[in-house]
């Protein structure tokens, strides 16, 4: 390999290259053109003179001035050549060098390319594995979760068709831990929290508000958060505060809104419990004091149910009030208060009947009691003391306090029979007060 050409050695060919050869070159040829004309001139002198022997002399020393000027000017011109030469040779050699350069260059370039080619292959790979390992680690914690979330709503259902509301809403609270937008967790867990789990209304409403947030369109949601804010309204409204009378308002409002707009879209929606949604929306009409369309909401409700005792129940109430409006006083076998006693007796019936497919059903058992001391039955008081005895939540026994209470303002006292119904009646009030209070003060 030719040696490298160095700094000092180039800035010397490049002096000569554009300082020394051009002068030079120029010096040769003035000279060059000067001797041709002293030699021309005396050349000239030659041939004028004799043909003498000084001329002869003259002629020969003449030719070896020639000879020797030529061979200083071919001398000059051959140290001319020689350094063009030099020169040129530099200058191959310094294409050569830069020419090696970049071949080592793009040598080195391409030894580096193919090397990070080599690592980025072997990261790119390393990165695949590790995102394979990750995705089927995921995937199986996934499928893992999805199938434990399965098995405990299966268990959550199992206990609803159970009526057994506390492990209900263990198993949903559980699913809600793995995936916080179930949806039908979020659906179980607000039903039982208005019903049957004391002090949870406010959680029923949250899980209710999430889950229509959710899915606007499940209809059976909607309706349940209308249940829930009718609940919420209710509660305030017991407190007898004027101060809360607008937020009381503001939640009947809300509650009737949600509730009117489910069953615009499916007027036979039922609930859990496959009591229709009409009967909430009756409720409603009933605590807001517009009687009258309390009275056509459950009637639609006892069309969509028309054998259970729910609807039919709180329409026999409804009767009494309408009895009453219309000044009926003590004939049962007419009138309003006709509707009134039939009523109670189909609630009487159908809630027996429903008895039979669901033992110990709190709601079931305490219409059986209510119907039946409005039919001024014997058995009465005995169907009070066995649902009372029932581990019962606060929220339904608060519930039916008010439907014992709105049965006391409207039956009706002119006769003896009426006014010893009246006082059981009032013995049902003074003993759920007593329950109630019980369990407010309970722990639990």
């Amino acid at each position: 390999m030719p040696p490298k050409v160095g700094t000092k050695w180039k800035e010397f060919l490049h002096f000569l290259d554009y300082r020394v050869l051009p002068i030079a070159a120029i010096i040769l040829l003035v000279a060059f053109a000067y001797f041709v004309a002293v030699s021309v001139g005396r050349a000239v002198e030659i041939t004028k003179c004799p043909d003498n022997e000084d001329c002869r002399t003259n002629e020969a020393g003449l030719v070896l001035s020639f000879i020797e000027g030529v061979s200083v000017i071919i001398g000059l011109g051959i140290a001319l050549a020689t350094a063009y030469g030099i020169r040129k040779i530099a200058n191959t050699q310094e294409e050569f060098e830069t020419l090696r350069a970049k071949v080592e260059a793009v040598t080195k370039n391409q030894d580096s390319w193919e090397e990070t080619v080599r690592r980025s292959y072997a990261q790119n790979q390393r990165s695949y594995e590790e995102s394979l390992v990750a995705v089927k680690t995921d995937t199986a914690q996934q499928v893992a979760q999805l199938v434990q979330i399965i098995q405990l709503m299966q268990q959550a259902t199992y206990e609803m068709l159970l009526r057994n509301y506390g492990q209900v809403y263990y198993f949903v609270n559980k699913v809600l831990e793995l995936d916080a937008n179930n949806r039908y967790a979020l659906y179980l867990a607000g039903w039982v929290e208005i019903h049957y789990i004391n002090n949870e209304l406010d959680n029923a409403i949250k899980h209710l508000e999430e889950l229509v947030k959710l899915d606007p369109e499940w209809h059976s949601a909607r309706a349940g958060l209308g249940v829930a804010l009718r609940r919420k309204a209710k509660d305030l409204q017991r407190q007898k505060d004027g101060n809360l009378t607008a937020r009381i308002n503001t939640y009947y409002d809300q509650a009737e809104r949600h509730l009117r707009r489910a069953l615009v879209a499916d007027d036979r929606l039922t609930d859990p419990n496959q009591e229709s949604y009409w009967g909430p929306l009756g409720g409603l009409y009933r605590d807001t004091k517009r009687f009258d369309k309390a009275i056509d909401a459950y009637e639609q409700g006892y069309s969509i149910t028309p054998k259970s005792s729910y609807p039919v129940g709180n329409l026999a109430t409804l009767y009494l009030w309408k009895a009453k409006q219309q000044g009926e006083t003590h004939d049962w076998e007419s009138g309003a208060l006709n509707q009134a006693r039939q009523a109670f007796e189909k609630t009487l019936a159908f809630a027996n009947a429903e008895l039979l497919r669901s033992p110990g059903d709190y709601f079931n058992l305490m219409d059986i009691a209510m119907a039946e001391t409005a039919l001024a039955k014997d058995t009465a008081a005995e169907s009070l003391r066995v649902v009372l005895q029932l581990d019962n939540p606060t929220n339904l026994l608060r519930v039916s306090l008010d439907g014992w209470k709105f049965l006391s303002e409207h039956y009706p006292d002119k006769s003896d029979r009426d006014r010893n119904v009246h006082q059981q009646i009032q013995a049902a009030i003074d003993e759920l007060n007593a329950r109630i209070g019980n369990v407010d003060e309970s722990p639990t």
